[in-house]
């Protein structure tokens, strides 16, 4: 992942400050952020470096109320080497969220994926220490300037086999079923006034061994933790729509219906559309994205405990799918279409899907 200077960052943030626009708009004057707002949803984005270096992609976010990180708080960035902690980025993206007044959601502090290396062949004990050791240096410098935490991404993985469809890894390593459990009250322990947040993938879609078999560990998961008393604020459902698999939208909607029953709010957490199995011809591609989006929106919205919409980066250019392309399809590469504007900041029908999905959700 790319990272960036210090002069460089702070000469790109005194030229965005300078020029900043105004937000993208509908001929009404509504942005995303606005109409959201109006129906009781927050609408954010994940920001990486380039929100420093490309001023046309800055003013994009003037869309946002909520910046998610994407990269900058994971333990792969804060801790590449043991007990050496990096916070360049991470101030950054704090700095950048309260300048402009925006809600900042930490992603993530655990994650059993995407992990230093060094934490390979630690012992039990070893684990347990150092994953303390993190919530207390991160969580401490961070508290009253991190409004939300991802606290755990993506605790489940059917397909590693392990007891309560958990995936395996180092925290599962070092404390067993519990380690969700033992985050959160960790964290709250040290800043009680952030919202803490669990982060799911695959629990959009309909296939047999992804969101069939996560959705129900999860929700039981939720419920244990609520029971138990734990602070659990919120359930992220990451949205990263899959062209290639199935789907059931009002299947999708009951069950954030189930979610909410818990006592939990729901973010749409990282919404964007893998469209590697759609025809070349943007037009019917675009189409076919922006007709994805919204039926699905649609549903997750008539649970009035969504109040979370938040895209996986705003555009094209800056998408994470153009490097799983890249690894999947080798040198034969297709520009992925999976968010609101595309690679030239332009809006797509993507931007409209967002837009009607929100326009339609019954007001409370």
């Amino acid at each position: 992942m790319q990272t960036f200077s210090r002069r460089g960052v702070i000469e790109a943030l005194a030229t965005l400050a300078a020029g900043a626009a105004a937000p993208r708009a509908m001929a009404d004057g509504s942005t995303l952020g606005t109409i959201a707002q109006g129906v009781g949803v927050t609408f954010g984005s994940a920001a990486g470096g380039q929100i420093y270096t490309d001023t046309a992609y800055e003013k994009l976010f003037a869309e946002t109320k909520l910046v998610a990180s994407e990269w900058q708080f994971k333990m792969s960035s804060l801790q590449a080497q043991k007990g050496v902690y990096d916070f360049w980025n991470a101030d950054q993206l704090v700095d950048y969220s309260a300048r402009k007044g925006k809600t900042l959601k930490a992603h993530c502090l655990f994650w059993q994926a995407n992990n230093p290396a060094w934490l390979t062949g630690l012992s039990t004990a070893d684990l347990q220490y150092v994953f303390d050791k993190h919530i207390d240096t991160v969580v401490s410098r961070y508290a009253g300037k991190v409004q939300i935490w991802d606290v755990v991404n993506e605790p489940f993985w059917p397909a590693d086999g392990q007891p309560g469809g958990f995936g395996a890894g180092p925290w599962f390593q070092a404390f067993g079923q519990d380690w969700v459990k033992r985050a959160f009250q960790r964290v709250a322990a040290v800043d009680a006034k952030a919202r803490l947040y669990l982060n799911e993938s695959q629990c959009d879609n309909n296939a047999a061994g992804l969101g069939v078999a996560i959705r129900p560990a999860l929700l039981k998961l939720v419920g244990d933790l609520k029971h138990s008393g734990v602070p659990l604020a919120g359930v992220g459902l990451e949205s990263h729509l899959d062209m290639g698999l199935p789907y059931d939208d009002a299947q999708f909607g009951a069950y954030c219906a189930q979610l909410s029953n818990l006592g939990v709010s729901i973010a749409i957490s990282e919404l964007d559309v893998r469209d590697f199995t759609l025809p070349d011809a943007i037009a019917t591609r675009d189409k076919m994205i922006a007709d994805r989006v919204q039926k699905f929106l649609t549903q997750a919205l008539s649970t009035r405990a969504v109040d979370q919409v938040v895209t996986w980066g705003l555009s094209d250019k800056y998408s994470w799918l153009k490097g799983l392309w890249q690894t999947q399809r080798g040198t034969t590469f297709r520009q992925p279409r999976p968010l609101p504007y595309d690679d030239q900041m332009q809006k797509k029908p993507c931007w409209n899907a967002i837009a009607g999905a929100l326009r339609s959700r019954p007001r409370a």
